[in-house]
């Protein structure tokens, strides 16, 4: 298999999607990691949002 020219920019990106350092991409493979990128990513945004909710409520 032909090495994506921007694997490396790639493999940052979702170290910081994941945010893991890489671990998760090298545990489950590039392609896995891309597909599980996005509802990580918005799953962590409801997160912050429910803490933001919780901090204005007690305030």
């Amino acid at each position: 298999m032909v090495e994506h020219k921007y694997k490396h920019e790639i493999s940052n990106l979702l170290a910081i999607l994941h945010r893991d350092g890489g671990h998760y991409e090298d545990k489950h493979g590039t392609k896995q990691a891309l597909i599980d990128a996005i509802p990580a990513h918005y799953t962590r945004i409801e997160e912050e949002a429910a803490l933001t909710r919780r901090l204005y409520e007690t305030n």
